[in-house]
């Protein structure tokens, strides 16, 4: 495989990567992740920096799983590698990498630029969310504090974020703006824990900010040590005028947190983003088509905003794979190119997915029967397959949290959540699981 063949299809396989994991961790991880040789069934890919080559590591099945099936390629192995010199705008770097030894004064501001209120399309779905992050920026724990985003995947909540960010910072000098999920303040803190380091240091970290900017909140649910050190450092934040701006997939009030912390997040505004219409699909397309400097057709964008609704990186995200193989194949793009492109997208998208299909899926797959999904057994063999089956469902379907815990046998929405927690929470420690909840998707959408 020469260079340039083995160099473009990263961008395929970054859109790809995008619909599997979390904003945030996509744009930690991988965003600025690149391959660095691909050839015989072997793809190396250099991260950042070595934190996040550790991260991918641990992520190993799950990644390659995914990276897999995106090339067409069954006998593919990755590898993963950090750069031999640490170069580049210390801005990107995340929170967790931060040296947490260094005088407050010199820490970073880990915000990605690429992320502006400029570049991020305003439409029905979003307009109230989006007029509320920039009310932030300008007038930071002026207006609402704090602010919460939530939203389904692929929305633009991170994006919002580090908009925040930006602007706040180009309007005011030496402003401190903070950037983390939820999962990285937890493994810092148990770093610092089992290492005996000095706990002053990360809350001083957390707590000298003017903005800080904490994404995937509801991973913080059930974890009761890491919700009572991020309730004191909430309180030390507002309390002394600091801005707090947090995301989540589901509304706070349906987060199994500590009913304290869940009302200090309800304190200020919570703005919910939706999916987008058809207009705002269709400017967000034409948006990334003049990012990229390729023309597209009218009809090639309008046949991708009509067929991709759930969420905007799995819109962007065809449409890169379409400029791919034009550039790969020295084709012009036209609606034959861009069948051909998404062909596996667009045979999942000719299968709807229903909550009896999940439930079929999972019983199969665990040797259960249908009626198992909704019968009151709480054996671990019964039991774990039916919340597999819910997180699925929430995953894949538009189903509220009440419908999908009716379609469960009458199961309240806490106990929906509470499923959906524990599969995240395993899916990150079991790899394993990962590619067999990868595989049960694939299945259920019928591109297996």
């Amino acid at each position: 495989m020469n260079e340039r063949t083995a160099a473009m299809p990263w961008a395929q396989l970054q859109a790809k990567l995008s619909l599997r994991f979390s904003d945030s961790e996509f744009e930690t991880y991988f965003r600025s992740s690149k391959v660095t040789r691909w050839e015989n069934h072997t793809l190396e890919l250099e991260a950042a920096d070595p934190f996040r080559r550790d991260w991918m590591s641990q992520h190993k099945a799950r990644i390659t799983e995914i990276l897999q099936e995106a090339s067409g390629d069954s006998r593919l192995v990755v590898s993963f590698r950090a750069p031999e010199r640490e170069e580049g705008d210390g801005r990107l770097m995340v929170a967790e990498h931060v040296a947490m030894a260094l005088p407050i004064e010199e820490r970073v501001t880990p915000l990605n630029p690429a992320f502006t209120f400029t570049n991020f399309i305003v439409g029905p779905n979003n307009r109230f969310a989006q007029a509320a992050c920039r009310s932030v920026a300008e007038h930071p724990s002026k207006s609402y504090n704090p602010l919460v985003l939530y939203g389904g995947v692929g929305l633009g909540k991170t994006h919002l974020l580090h908009a925040i960010g930006n602007l706040a910072v180009a309007h005011q000098a030496g402003l401190k703006v903070l950037y983390i999920s939820s999962e990285n303040f937890m493994n810092e803190m148990i770093s610092v824990l089992r290492s005996g380091g000095d706990m002053r240091l990360f809350r001083d970290k957390f707590r000298n900010t003017d903005i800080l900017l904490i994404d995937d909140i509801q991973f913080l649910a059930g974890k009761e040590s890491t919700q009572e050190e991020f309730f004191h450092t909430f309180n030390d934040l507002h309390s002394h005028g600091k801005q707090i701006v947090a995301t989540s997939d589901i509304p706070p009030r349906e987060i199994n947190l500590d009913e304290r912390l869940r009302n200090r997040f309800e304190w200020g505004l919570v703005a919910d983003i939706s999916r987008p219409d058809y207009e705002t699909r269709l400017a967000i397309l034409r948006g990334k088509a003049r990012e990229e400097r390729r023309g597209v057709p009218d009809g090639v964008l309008e046949f991708l905003a009509q067929t991709f609704t759930h969420n905007v990186r799995e819109l962007e995200g065809s449409l890169v794979k379409i400029l791919a193989l034009s550039s790969i194949l020295d084709r012009e793009i036209n609606l034959d190119l861009a069948k051909e492109a998404l062909r596996d997208a667009l045979k999942a998208q000719a299968r709807p997915v229903s909550i009896e299909s999940i439930q079929e899926a999972v019983t199969n797959r665990f040797g259960l029967k249908l009626s198992d999904m909704k019968a009151r057994k709480r054996t671990d063999a019964v039991a774990y397959p039916r919340q597999i089956a819910m997180y699925l469902s929430r995953e894949l379907t538009p189903a509220s949290l009440p419908e999908i815990g009716a379609a469960f046998g009458g199961r309240d929405h806490t106990t929906v959540i509470h499923a959906i927690n524990k599969v995240e929470q395993k899916m990150k420690q079991d790899t394993d699981l990962a590619a067999v909840i990868e595989k049960l998707i694939q299945q259920v959408k019928g591109v297996a």
